[in-house]
């Protein structure tokens, strides 16, 4: 099973709805990123992270679902720079505009 993401997106400066639609892909892309990681389908699992990070680049959960199934796959280069990201977005959060908010089972 093969993870196809939509691409994330188009905005424009100061349209927020399109900014929240974009942060509520990252949202599933996130959770299936997860998913995938939990059944073993590691390249799913990074293809979903990867897609969590171009919709809404300054979450750092994003950074790091991406990097945990980058580490199961042995990529722990690329592990280590997404940690890394996860870890400057995560110093540099002050509520940004496309930051997921609401309520999440997985924290």
């Amino acid at each position: 099973m093969a993870y196809k993401p939509l691409p994330p997106p188009t905005t424009t400066d100061g349209d927020a709805s399109l900014k929240a639609l974009g942060a509520e892909m990252a949202k599933v892309s996130s959770n299936c990123s997860m998913l995938y990681h939990e059944i073993g389908q590691l390249e799913a699992a990074i293809a979903a992270g990867a897609a969590a990070i171009a919709n809404c680049p300054s979450w750092p959960k994003a950074h790091g679902r991406h990097g945990k199934a980058l580490e199961a796959a042995g990529q722990h280069d690329r592990a280590a720079q997404a940690y890394a990201m996860a870890a400057l977005r995560a110093g540099q959060q002050k509520q940004p505009a496309d930051e997921p908010t609401g309520p999440s089972r997985h924290r």
